[in-house]
């Protein structure tokens, strides 16, 4: 008789991984073994695994890096804008404008360092600051939060009103303090 073990994940985590990979909520999910999910567009063709023993998403060979995630319009109400990415630990994510690269890499970098947030927090810039655990601490204009924050599911608010080049800059000063993860965007 086989045995069969099936991989542990916490629940919050196999959360996150799911969202990650399908942050609009519109793909279909496949059991596929013990150790892994796909998921995809279309039921029967994936586009994306998550393997549940590395806690780790994949994109499937036919898939293109930047098609990898659908786009995130839910997040922030941002209008599609272009192609982005970023990648962490080798996962390269797909977004659909600068807005959503910013929210997207925060959540995923304070995902794989639960104290980046925290840290990041303590970084201010001349009028702003790009999270803060009240979203009125993010700006000098307390106007300002009102129209430009987004809560975060972790419960952090993130400042949007953010050129590109401010968006690069914020997300460098991100990876810088979280030192143990490999991060890059395609934003430079």
């Amino acid at each position: 008789m086989a045995v069969h073990i099936a991989a542990s994940i916490q629940s919050p985590k196999l959360i996150s991984l799911i969202k990650q990979a399908d942050p609009r909520g519109q793909m279909h999910l496949r059991v596929v073994s013990n150790e892994r999910l796909e998921l995809g567009a279309d039921p029967f063709k994936s586009s994306v695994a998550i393997d549940l023993k590395t806690e780790t998403i994949q994109p499937l060979d036919a898939v293109a890096p930047t098609q990898i995630i659908p786009p995130a319009l839910s997040l922030g109400g941002a209008r599609a804008t272009g192609d982005y990415w970023y990648e962490i630990n080798g996962n390269r994510v797909g977004c659909h404008s600068v807005k959503a690269l910013l929210l997207q890499s925060l959540t995923a970098l304070a995902a794989a360092d639960p104290q980046l947030m925290e840290n990041l927090s303590k970084v201010r810039k001349r009028t702003k600051r790009i999270v803060a655990k009240d979203k009125y601490w993010l700006f000098r204009d307390r106007n300002l939060a009102d129209k430009y924050s987004v809560q975060l599911e972790n419960g952090w608010w993130v400042g949007t009103n953010n050129s590109s080049p401010e968006v690069r800059a914020w997300l460098g000063i991100a990876a810088s303090l979280s030192p143990n993860q490999k991060f890059s965007t395609s934003l430079g």
